[in-house]
C-alpha cells in the first residue's frame, strides 16, 4: 500500500511541475510577442489590414536607416507623410510594399500595392534620380536562392490616385548613388557579380534617368576584375568635370584590392582611369579590412595599400612571432600616379591608426604585444638591430585606476567612457625628438 502512495505521489509531483512549466513558459511566450501597435501606426494596420483582406506578417528591412515595416515619407512635396509599409502574407512567401496616404479628414487608405522582387525587405533609401526635386523610393530584395545579389527597385512619380510607378528593377552585388554629372538628379552605379559556367564574369553598370521614357535606364556599362568576389565598399570624388569611383572588392578571406573608375560628365561614360606605372588594382592588394576614404579630410579619397615594416612583428603570450606587422599608405591617384598622402599602422582590432613619418623608415620598427595590449617602438641601430624602447602606448579598457592623475594627465593620447591609450616616452625617445604632442597627432581613432 506504501508503495502505492509512494507512485501516486511522484506522478502527482510531475504533474504539478509540468503544469507549473507550461504555466512558465506561457508567461515567457507572452512577454516576447510584439508589443500592440498604438496611434498612427494603429490606423495604418487597419487600413493595411482592411486592403489585403487576409491574414498578413509586417516585413522590417534587414538593414539600413530605416527598421520599421511603417515609413513615413512626404512623397509628392505636399508637406504630408505618406506610408511606405512592406508586409508578406500567411499564405504566400512573396513580399509586399503598399503606399497609403490619407484623405482630406485625415483617414488612412492603400493607394496601390506592389510585389516586391524577393523573399525579404533587405533595405530601404531615398534620392532624387529623375530631378524633380521629390524623392524616388529604393528598395532592395532579399533573394533567397542567392548569398551575394539582390534586386534593386526603384519606385517612383507618386500621386494619391495610383500610387507609384516601377523605373528599375536590376540585380546587383553592390550599388551606390551618384551624381556623377552635378546637374542634381542621382545616378545608379551596379557592380554586378554572376556566375559564367565555371567562373564568374563582375561588371560594372551606370544607370540614370531618360525623361523621354520616363524610365531609369543603362548608359554605360564596363568589365571588372573577375578576382572580386564580393564587395565591402564603394565611394566617390570628384576632380573637376571627372567623377571618380572607388570600389573595395574582396579577393579572399584575407585579402582585397581597390578598382578605380572614372566617369566624365559630358557623356557619363564608365572608363579606367590611364595610369603611368602600375595597376591601381595590383597595387592595392592588402590583406585586411581597410577600405578607401578620405583619411586627410582634403576632399579627395586616398586608396590603402600595404607595406611590410621592417624588423617589426606581432609577439603572442609566449613571446612568439604571430604575424608581421604592415604600414598602411594612404595614395591619392593624380594625373596617373600614385601620390602617398599617410603612412599608417593600422590596428583596427585596437581601435586605432597611428602615423609612421617618412623619415621613420629604416630608424624605428614596432612590436604588437598581444598580451599586453601595448605597442613598442624600438630604434634601430646602425646595423640594423634592434637597439633602445623610444616609447610604448598602452591599449587599457575599463577602469585606469592603477595610474594616477599625474600620469593620466601627462600621458593620456586618447580617452573616452570605455577605453583609454596612454603612451610612455623613454629617455632615448626623448633624444630622439619625441614628444607627447607627436603622439597625439599621429594618433587617429577609428
Amino acid at each position: 500500500m506504501k508503495q502505492k502512495l509512494s507512485i501516486l505521489a511522484i506522478l502527482l509531483c510531475v504533474l504539478l511541475l509540468c503544469t507549473s512549466c507550461t504555466t512558465r513558459l506561457a508567461a515567457v511566450d507572452s512577454l516576447i510577442r510584439a508589443p500592440k501597435l498604438t496611434g498612427v501606426n494603429l490606423q495604418v494596420q487597419q487600413s493595411l489590414d482592411q486592403s489585403v483582406g487576409e491574414p498578413i506578417i509586417l516585413k522590417t528591412p534587414l538593414s539600413g536607416e530605416y527598421s520599421s515595416a511603417f515609413v513615413y515619407r512626404d512623397l509628392d512635396n505636399d508637406l504630408v507623410n505618406e506610408c511606405i509599409a512592406f508586409y508578406a502574407l500567411q499564405s504566400s512567401d512573396s513580399v509586399h510594399m503598399n503606399i497609403l496616404d490619407t484623405d482630406q479628414e485625415g483617414v488612412w487608405f492603400s493607394v496601390g500595392d506592389t510585389v516586391g522582387s524577393g523573399s525579404d525587405v533587405a533595405s530601404l533609401t531615398f534620392a532624387d534620380i529623375d530631378g524633380n526635386g521629390r524623392d524616388e523610393i529604393l528598395v532592395t530584395w532579399q533573394i533567397p536562392e542567392s548569398k551575394s545579389n539582390q534586386y534593386l527597385s526603384v519606385y517612383g512619380q507618386y500621386s494619391s490616385d495610383s500610387g507609384v510607378v516601377s523605373m528599375i528593377n536590376e540585380l546587383y552585388t553592390a550599388f551606390h548613388i551618384l551624381d556623377a554629372d552635378a546637374d542634381g538628379s542621382a545616378e545608379l552605379f551596379l557592380a554586378v557579380i554572376e556566375a559564367a559556367g565555371d567562373s564568374y564574369l563582375a561588371s560594372g553598370r551606370l544607370f540614370d534617368y531618360h525623361a523621354s521614357h520616363q524610365q531609369i535606364e543603362l548608359v554605360s556599362e564596363m568589365v571588372l576584375d573577375p578576382s572580386v568576389t564580393s564587395y565591402a565598399n564603394i565611394c566617390h570624388d570628384y576632380e573637376g568635370s571627372i567623377c571618380r569611383l572607388y570600389l573595395d572588392g574582396v579577393v579572399s578571406e584575407t585579402h582585397r584590392i581597390t578598382e578605380l573608375l572614372e566617369i566624365s560628365a559630358s557623356d557619363l561614360r564608365l572608363r579606367a582611369p590611364s595610369v603611368h606605372d602600375e595597376d591601381v588594382a595590383a597595387f592595392s592588394l592588402r590583406p585586411g579590412t581597410d577600405i578607401c576614404s578620405d583619411i586627410n579630410r582634403d576632399g579627395y579619397i586616398e586608396i590603402p595599400s600595404y607595406s611590410l615594416l621592417p624588423g617589426s612583428a606581432a609577439i603572442d603570450r609566449d613571446n612568439a612571432v604571430s604575424e608581421d606587422l604592415y604600414v598602411t599608405v594612404w595614395s591619392r591617384f593624380s594625373s596617373g600616379d600614385m601620390v602617398p598622402a599617410y603612412r599608417y599602422l593600422s590596428l583596427s582590432d585596437w581601435g586605432y591608426y597611428f602615423e609612421i613619418p617618412d623619415d621613420w623608415s629604416g630608424k624605428v620598427c614596432v612590436v604588437k604585444d598581444l598580451k599586453l595590449q601595448r605597442l613598442r617602438f624600438y630604434q634601430i641601430d646602425e646595423n640594423g638591430n634592434t637597439s633602445h624602447m623610444l616609447f610604448c602606448i598602452d591599449w587599457i579598457q575599463g577602469s585606469t585606476r592603477q595610474f594616477s592623475e599625474e600620469q593620466m594627465r601627462e600621458n593620456m593620447i586618447y580617452s573616452d567612457d570605455n577605453q583609454h591609450y596612454l603612451a610612455l616616452i623613454t629617455n632615448y625617445g626623448a633624444d630622439f625628438g619625441i614628444e607627447i604632442s607627436d603622439l597625439i597627432s599621429g594618433f587617429i581613432k577609428i
